[in-house]
């Protein structure tokens, strides 16, 4: 588990607490369960004596190192060691960096021994400032490819944004989505591209296709990629008043399955017939915001089931997850209020 350390944490388990090193108490603490799951085995923290966010984590299942995405700006640590207090860490600056921390947001991606040991690489890409100095590179979502390829997608806030080693190969576009893989070891971004899709979240296959879910021209929209057109192969909107997307994930035999929120209804095309759709219904009061999850097909590109669950406030936007079983079934978390 990963989130942000704003005070001292205690973990069950293990000595002593985990105490915020950055100014701004916006660090990282990462932190492992022991194999029964009764208590915590170790922690860590990854921090930025300015601003640090992780967004997503994930275990590359090749050689079970932990695998962190997320920004920072200025410069962010990540100790070599077990001793989070070490000035033995791997340190990364911003490509725009500014002496009062402010300046550009870059992209971190870092790889973290199994048993929480240490940070064995980390590297960063983003916005110079002698071109913009506001330039910011979010991640949205980490995946890990066949061949143990972090891969991350999410948003350029203001470009150009470069990926090092190269100075002269970046992506110029301004407030657009991307995509962009690391090599196994990290040595170095191997390549990027634009996504014509605001990215909510990314999934990929068994042959490493990006399936991205997100929003085209308002739309709730869900497309495979391909990388050597830098376009879709094939696309399917969902259609609803109001609909917001969560997450996207694929199963072992390659059924996509969506998540998100939606107002009234939510129609799933079955085909590409006009008419034939799988309708949701809202349940709650007029305006009530309900839970979703659909799949369908990758060789069909159709939906084939969809499902209604937990009603919200109206205007509620609530963030879960979802996540796929060793039987090929969703699982879902979700916050309950008292209007649930």
């Amino acid at each position: 588990m990963a989130g942000p350390l704003r005070q001292a944490i205690a973990f069950p388990g293990v000595p002593g607490a985990l105490t915020p090193r950055g100014s701004w108490n916006t660090d990282v603490f990462i932190a492992g369960l022991t194999a029964n799951r009764s208590q915590f085995a170790w922690r860590t923290i990854a921090w930025s004596p300015f601003s640090s966010n992780i967004t997503a984590i994930t275990v590359r299942r090749h050689d079970g190192r932990i695998i962190l995405a997320g920004d920072f700006t200025n410069t962010m640590y990540f100790p070599r060691t077990s001793d989070p207090l070490s000035d033995d860490s791997i340190a990364l600056t911003s490509q725009g960096n500014l002496p009062n921390g402010f300046g550009a947001r870059d992209l971190f991606i870092a790889a973290l021994r199994p048993d929480g040991s240490g940070f064995d690489w980390a590297i960063n890409a983003g916005g110079k400032r002698a071109v913009r100095s506001n330039t910011t590179l979010t991640v949205a979502s980490l995946q890990i490819a066949q061949d143990g390829s972090p891969v991350v997608a999410g948003y350029i806030g203001n470009g150009p944004v470069y990926f090092p080693p190269s100075t002269d190969d970046s992506i110029v576009d301004r407030y657009t989505d991307y995509m962009a893989s690391v090599r196994p070891d990290g040595s170095s971004w191997s390549w990027k591209t634009t996504i014509p899709l605001s990215v909510s979240s990314m999934a990929l296959t068994r042959d490493d296709t990006p399936i991205f879910y997100g929003s085209i021209g308002g739309n709730l929209t869900v497309g495979a990629f391909s990388r050597a057109t830098s376009n879709f192969t094939w696309t399917r909107q969902l259609t609803s008043p109001v609909a917001i997307p969560r997450q996207v994930v694929v199963t072992e035999d390659d059924t996509i399955i969506v998540t998100g929120l939606y107002e009234r209804s939510v129609s799933l095309p079955r085909s590409f017939a006009p008419d034939d759709s799988i309708t949701l219904s809202a349940t709650g009061p007029w305006g009530s915001r309900n839970t979703f999850m659909a799949g369908l097909s990758l060789r069909s590109e159709h939906f084939a089931w969809g499902q209604s669950a937990v009603a919200y406030a109206p205007n509620a936007s609530p963030q879960f997850e979802v996540a796929v079983n060793s039987g090929g079934g969703a699982v879902m978390s979700a916050p309950m209020y008292s209007e649930s």
